[in-house]
C-alpha cells in the first residue's frame, strides 16, 4: 500500500483540542438547560440564618445585643474578638435588661493562657451559659469558678456560651475552638434555640447550603453545578419548599448532636456534664414534667450514662428572683445553676487530680 493510500489520523493534540472543544460545549448547553430548570437557593446558608437571628434580636427589644456578634462561615455568628465595656440595654417580654459585656478572643471570659497549667471546664451553651442579663462577673461560669476558688480546687473555668446556638453550633465551637483550649470536662448547656422554629431551615440545611458555597464561590453560582451536588446528596434539582415550619434541629437531631459532642469528648479525652435549664414558667407551674428538649437530654444522659445537672428543682425551691425574663438566669439563678453544676463538676475534678 503507498503512503498516498494509508487513511490520515490526527495528532494526539489534536485529538485532546477536539474533546475538550466537545466536553465544554456540552456542559454550556448543561448550563443553559440548567439556567431554565434549576433555581439557586436564595441564601439559605450561615449568613442568612446570622441575618434573622439578629433581625430576632431586634424584634425581641434587645437591639444591642448584635453588637456582641458577627458572622462566622462554620458557626454562622460567634462573638466578636475584642469588645471593652460595651452596656447593653433594651426589653425582653416587657422585662427590663441592662448589662455590660467584654469578650477576650472571641470569649465572654478572661484572657486565656495559651499554656494550659490546671484542669480546665468548658462551658458550652446559649445565651443563658453566655449570661444575657447579667454583667461579666455574675455568669454562671464565673460563679463557678468562684465556688471552686473557694473550695481550694485548682481549674479553669472558660465561659464558651453564644446567644442563638443550637448543639449544632456547639459542637462546631468545640471542633473548631473548644478542643484547641484542651478542657478536661464540657458542660453542655443547649435546647432552647434548638427547639425554635424562627430560622427559615434546619441548621443542618444552612450547613449543608454553606458548605456548597464554600466549595467553590464560582461553580456554587452554576446551575448545573448546584444541581449535580443536589443530586450527589439525594435533595433534587428543585430548592425544597417548606410548608411547615420546622424547628432548627428536630428532637433527634439535637439528640444526635449531643451524641456527636460526646463522642470529641472522648476522643479527646475529656468528661461531658449535661445541663437541663429551666423554663421560667415551668417554675411557675410547679411542673414535674420535663419541657422542651430537657426530656431528650435527660434520656441522653441516662443512655450514655453523661452526669446531668438538673437545675429545674434548685431553681423552684430558691426563695430569691432566679429569672431576669422567660428563660435567662438573674445574678441569683446564675448562682443556683453554678452551685447545682458544681455537684457534677468538683467530683470529676478531684478524679483528675488522683490521676
Amino acid at each position: 500500500m503507498s503512503e498516498s493510500d494509508k487513511p490520515s489520523s490526527l495528532s494526539l493534540g489534536k485529538k485532546i483540542t477536539f474533546t475538550v472543544i466537545v466536553v465544554v460545549g456540552l456542559l454550556a448547553i448543561g448550563e443553559v438547560a440548567a439556567r431554565f430548570l434549576v433555581k439557586l437557593p436564595v441564601a439559605p446558608d450561615g449568613s442568612q440564618s446570622h441575618r434573622e437571628h439578629e433581625q430576632l434580636i431586634q424584634v425581641m427589644g434587645l437591639p444591642g445585643l448584635n453588637a456582641t456578634m458577627e458572622f462566622d462561615p462554620d458557626r454562622f455568628w460567634r462573638l466578636r474578638q475584642e469588645l471593652r465595656d460595651l452596656r447593653i440595654a433594651g426589653t425582653i417580654r416587657d422585662q427590663k435588661i441592662e448589662f455590660t459585656v467584654n469578650t477576650h478572643g472571641g470569649l465572654r471570659n478572661a484572657l486565656i493562657d495559651p499554656v494550659k497549667s490546671k484542669p480546665r471546664i468548658l462551658a458550652l451553651g446559649d445565651s443563658c451559659t453566655f449570661g444575657l442579663g447579667v454583667n461579666d462577673d455574675k455568669t454562671w461560669p464565673v460563679q463557678l469558678q468562684s465556688l471552686l476558688d473557694a473550695k481550694g480546687l485548682d481549674a479553669e473555668v472558660i465561659n464558651g456560651g453564644v446567644p442563638g446556638y443550637t448543639s449544632y453550633q456547639g459542637l462546631r465551637f468545640l471542633e473548631t475552638q473548644g478542643l484547641k483550649m484542651k478542657p478536661d470536662i464540657v458542660v453542655v448547656c443547649f435546647g432552647f434555640n434548638d427547639s425554635d422554629t424562627w430560622a427559615s431551615t434546619s441548621d443542618l440545611k444552612m450547613a449543608e447550603n454553606q458548605s456548597l458555597r464554600s466549595m467553590d464561590r464560582t461553580l456554587a453560582n452554576s446551575r448545573l453545578y448546584y444541581a449535580f451536588q443536589k443530586l450527589l446528596r439525594g435533595g433534587g434539582t428543585r430548592p425544597n419548599q417548606q410548608k411547615e415550619k420546622r424547628p432548627r434541629l428536630t428532637p433527634e437531631e439535637y439528640v444526635g448532636m449531643l451524641g456527636g459532642i460526646h463522642q470529641r469528648c472522648i476522643d479527646a479525652g475529656a468528661t461531658m456534664v449535661l445541663v437541663t435549664w429551666p423554663y421560667r414558667k415551668q417554675i411557675q407551674e410547679k411542673s414535674d414534667e420535663p419541657w422542651g428538649y430537657q426530656g431528650p437530654t435527660l434520656w441522653f444522659s441516662q443512655q450514655y450514662r453523661v452526669p446531668c445537672a438538673r437545675l429545674v428543682k434548685p431553681f423552684g425551691e430558691s426563695k430569691e428572683k432566679v429569672f431576669v425574663d422567660h428563660v435567662h438566669a438573674s445574678d441569683e439563678g446564675c448562682r443556683v445553676a453554678a452551685e447545682t453544676i458544681s455537684t457534677q463538676v468538683i467530683p470529676l475534678l478531684k478524679k483528675t487530680d488522683e490521676k
